[in-house]
């Protein structure tokens, strides 16, 4: 059986611990990161969900549009 994984990307900001980003911003950032991909997604309270196994793309292009990354898990 072939199960599907989906890349999650969550945002934090250490120096403003009530941060949040708005719907807008997630939005606009969940586009490019797709449109770059060639994939689809979706976004789920503060989380990007893009479609598939793509953490390492999503580090290089985050890190490219000046975010800093930190990769979490295996």
């Amino acid at each position: 059986m072939y199960t599907k994984k989906n890349t999650r990307v969550t945002f934090r900001s250490n120096r403003r611990p009530n941060f949040k980003r708005n719907n807008k911003e997630l939005k606009i950032l969940s586009k490019k990161l797709k449109q770059a991909l060639g994939v689809g997604g979706s976004i789920k309270g503060e989380e990007i969900i893009i479609q598939g196994n793509y953490r390492d793309q999503l580090i290089q292009i985050l890190t490219k549009m000046g975010h800093q990354v930190k990769r979490i898990g295996g």
